[in-house]
């Protein structure tokens, strides 16, 4: 629902209860946010109540950008893949934070790493432009009864020549992943998001590009040319095709639902994937292999170790005429009962104490 456009909707508030919107990802950390701000409104005596809605990551991503585009109020709060936060400080489409929390206790609990990136401030000018809240890694998840059993290791030993375990290299990955492809039996060596929506596809192969050597582009220049097409990042870009021979049918359309479900059907000895979806993925209501499964860092390249980070801060509508309101309510929200909520609710928060 479109409540106003932003130049109508920003500074007037509509009359009645005060009704206060945050738009997040249907997620685990998604439902740990919404159950956490369901306490606002006891919190506040009954005088502002808290709606969360959480559309899927593709869905999320179009409902924020259409109404980020036409200046719409819609939601008061928006939990933002970073990724996302150049677009929405230099499109206008959030508010500076600084003088809104920059002095409130809390600030202090945010972890070091998360700053000045997840505070939508990466040349570390000192503002602050988003709070950040889900605090994510990716993980390479493996079947701890396949990579375990002894008749498989005898038989990997004698191929491979080295001991069957946690690869700690994208090589060994991907002598695991081909000893582990077996179509007649309806299991396969590896997953990951190499599909084409949202930009699922780049976190994955980030990993391997660094861990030969290779870049996007250079950060300082911001020369592509070269940098993403040099001898490293195409043989990163080949050793990483090579491990489709290794995927399960349908990998090219690949995203996080796919690749979680591979992982909780058995279908697969391995993925990589973000880890707050390792709840998902060790729950027995939607694992077959809850009590198989087990978590470590992505596998090191030969040039490099890398490991892509995520995670998803809270930003204030520019259009919002709530913001001294939602500013309060973030307050709120990272105080130790409310964060220990998000926690024990699978959130991951950006929070050291």
């Amino acid at each position: 629902m479109v409540f106003a456009s932003g130049k109508e909707g920003k500074g007037k508030k509509p009359e009645g209860p005060v009704t206060l919107r945050i738009l997040y990802f249907q997620w685990a950390p998604g439902n740990a946010v919404a159950k956490t701000a369901a306490g606002y409104e006891a919190a506040t005596g009954g005088k502002i109540k808290v709606e969360t809605e959480l559309p899927g990551f593709v869905e999320w991503f179009a409902k924020w950008l259409a109404a980020a585009q036409a200046q719409q109020y819609v939601w008061d709060i928006v939990v933002i893949d970073s990724q996302w936060l150049g677009l929405a400080v230099d499109g206008g489409h959030i508010i500076e934070l600084t003088d809104l929390v920059g002095d409130k206790p809390f600030i202090q609990q945010i972890p070091p790493t998360m700053k000045p990136y997840y505070m939508g401030d990466p040349t570390d000018q000192g503002k602050i432009w988003s709070v950040p809240l889900e605090a994510d890694a990716q993980l390479l998840c493996y079947r701890t009864d396949l990579l375990g059993d002894a008749a498989e290791k005898r038989a990997f030993k004698a191929k491979y020549g080295y001991d069957l375990d946690v690869p700690k290299t994208w090589f060994q990955l991907r002598d695991i992943a081909e000893h582990f492809t077996r179509p007649n039996e309806g299991l396969y060596g590896y997953a990951c998001k190499w599909g084409i929506p949202y930009d699922v596809i780049t976190w994955d192969f980030a990993e391997v590009l660094w861990g030969f050597g290779g870049a996007f582009w250079d950060r300082e220049t911001k020369q592509v040319e070269g940098i993403l097409n040099s001898p490293e990042s195409v043989e990163a870009l080949k050793f990483y095709k090579s491990l489709t021979k290794y995927a399960p049918p349908g990998w090219a359309n690949f995203t996080f639902n796919e690749t979680v479900q591979v992982m909780s059907q058995g279908i697969v000895s391995m993925i990589v994937e973000w880890s707050s979806f390792a709840p998902s993925i060790s729950d027995p209501a939607n694992s077959k292999v809850y009590d198989r499964v087990a978590f470590d860092i992505p596998p090191a390249g030969p040039k490099a170790h890398f490991a892509s980070l995520g995670g998803q801060p809270m930003t204030i509508s520019a259009y919002s005429p709530y913001q001294q309101e939602a500013a309060d309510f973030i307050e709120w929200f990272y105080q130790e009962e409310q964060i220990w909520t998000y926690a024990e609710n699978h959130g991951h928060p950006a929070y050291l104490d």
